[in-house]
């Protein structure tokens, strides 16, 4: 024989229509807070240092600080003596292997005429990962590694990996260049600093 359900009694509907009320509001409270959580986090990658300013823009002096290469040089940014590009990367990031031929031809095309480029590992990059995929690439460019971070830090708005920073000759930046660097601008943007 067939069983018959019953409706539910008014009562326990009215507790079922609560219930649901109940976790709608929830799911409305939580979606608001990863909502907030979201712009939080995208504000702090937007360039915004732990002192509430933003980050380095185009014209400010670039900090002093030392860069030392896999060779053990010791390289200040304020001797240099044209444009530089400094540009962190890591050995997981495949765009920043994919970019680094091209940044690397740039280079060595303009680096008679004052051009530097320093390549600087971030500080989660294991130094012999780094130079094991030096090594297997055949990369001639300085590469620094930022063991203690300093140097990231010094930069303030590094949102990730490629983050590159132009800087002119005076020791200010030019450019910032957060991603995949278009080999053309680049250039175009080297050539006016020489």
């Amino acid at each position: 024989m067939p069983t018959l359900r019953m409706p539910p009694s008014p009562s326990r509907q009215a507790r079922i229509d609560a219930c649901s009320r109940a976790c709608a509001t929830r799911f409305a409270l939580y979606v608001r807070a990863l909502c907030l959580l979201t712009v939080a986090a995208l504000s702090a990658c937007g360039g915004q240092s732990s002192t509430g300013k933003a980050g380095l823009q185009p014209g400010d002096p670039v900090p002093d600080v030392e860069l030392r290469t896999l060779t053990g040089e010791r390289l200040r940014l304020r001797e240099f003596d044209g444009p530089v590009l400094v540009n962190f990367w890591a050995t997981d990031c495949s765009i920043c292997i994919e970019e680094t031929p091209m940044l690397t031809a740039l280079w060595e095309q303009l680096r008679g005429e004052g051009y530097s480029f320093v390549a600087v590992a971030m500080p989660h990059d294991r130094p012999d990962a780094v130079v094991q995929l030096i090594e297997r690439t055949g990369w001639k460019h300085p590469v620094a590694i930022d063991v203690s971070g300093d140097v990231l830090a010094a930069f303030e708005n590094v949102p990730g990996t490629p983050t590159s920073f132009l800087i002119a000759r005076d020791g200010t930046l030019d450019t910032r260049l957060v991603g995949p660097v278009d080999g053309a601008e680049l250039e175009a943007r080297v050539r006016a600093l020489l």
